[in-house]
């Protein structure tokens, strides 16, 4: 009976093709992520075979997509009359209750500020998975991160996408022009070195190398001018361990495509390929003396961060 009611209701009102109120293993037309085990202490992931809720499917039943998470939170913005007026919207949407600092809880849905947005949405959770929607009514927009792993960063994720919007929305100052004919787009991607990986991302006008550890890139973000086609300089870094000042020289191919960047403190960061070529595919860490004492440079200059360079996996070559 709930099923039925949820299904029409809510579901077939919104257009929600690929939700439904709990897991039917008959559907066979939709395929569903498997979850994992958590990695906690070093553990290998097993996979958890899907189950339905059965009783406590009103809590946790729902299977969706992060698509039909957005169509639905869209439906909780004001005006927006498919399924709830506005006046039930205002109620669910009013902090009842406090359960935690920074989080306030209304009627099914959490609360939460921030910067200037008040967001409304919920987490979710079962055996492998772990979700997080965000919903800003005002400006109607909806973030949904959805995690195949129990351990999975889902809230972290989102929390730090909106925290980013959010930034860019409300800028510090505006940074240096850059060089004339550019093109910024060429500047990004995914770069690692032993100590740890970095984004460098561009968003309209504004370049951002944002390391990739950390659950708010705007605490350790940095903010980058295109000096030349392959040199940037780093005009503002949002930490005190960040080296204000830097230029960031990359190296290309003959197609234009970064092979390496030489920055973030010294060190000489690789893309994805080209990182499991150099350090990961031999089983074993083995560096050159010029590459050793750079990791290992690195690492002693970056105050209240434990090294993260094993000796044992070192070895140079006389």
């Amino acid at each position: 009976m709930r099923g039925r009611l949820v299904q029409r209701s809510i579901i077939d009102r919104l257009g929600l093709v690929d939700t439904a109120p709990d897991f039917d293993p008959r559907a066979s037309d939709r395929s569903f992520a498997m979850g994992y085990t958590s990695a906690e202490d070093g553990r290998e992931r097993v996979p958890i075979e899907h189950l339905a809720a059965n009783a406590m499917a009103p809590a946790t039943g729902f299977t969706s997509t992060a698509r039909d998470l957005c169509l639905y939170f869209s439906a909780h913005c004001l005006e927006d009359q498919r399924i709830l007026s506005d006046d039930a919207k205002r109620r669910m949407q009013h902090g009842w209750w406090a359960p935690r600092a920074q989080e306030q809880y209304g009627l099914g849905l959490q609360l939460m500020d921030i910067g200037t947005r008040r967001l409304i949405g919920h987490s979710g959770g079962y055996p492998g998975h772990t979700t997080r929607t965000w919903c800003d009514p005002k400006d109607r927009l909806v973030i949904s991160v959805l995690c195949n792993a129990s351990d999975a960063a889902a809230t972290p994720l989102c929390n730090g996408i909106f925290r980013l919007l959010e930034h860019l929305s409300h800028p510090d100052d505006i940074p240096p022009s850059h060089a004339d004919g550019v093109d910024l787009r060429s500047f990004t991607g995914h770069f690692n070195t032993l100590s740890g990986a970095h984004d460098i991302a561009c968003f309209g006008t504004r370049l951002l190398a944002i390391p990739t550890d950390d659950d708010d890139p705007t605490e350790v973000l940095g903010e980058l001018v295109a000096e030349d086609p392959d040199t940037a300089l780093l005009v503002r870094a949002h930490d005190g361990y960040t080296s204000e000042g830097e230029r960031f020289h990359f190296t290309r191919d003959a197609t234009g495509k970064v092979l390496s960047v030489h920055a973030f403190s010294g060190m000489t960061a690789y893309p994805d390929d080209e990182y499991v070529r150099r350090f990961l595919a031999g089983g074993r860490v083995r560096l050159l003396k010029g590459e050793a004492a750079e990791a290992a440079g690195h690492t002693a200059g970056s105050a209240g961060r434990p090294s993260t360079v094993d000796e044992d996996r070192l070895s140079g070559d006389e």
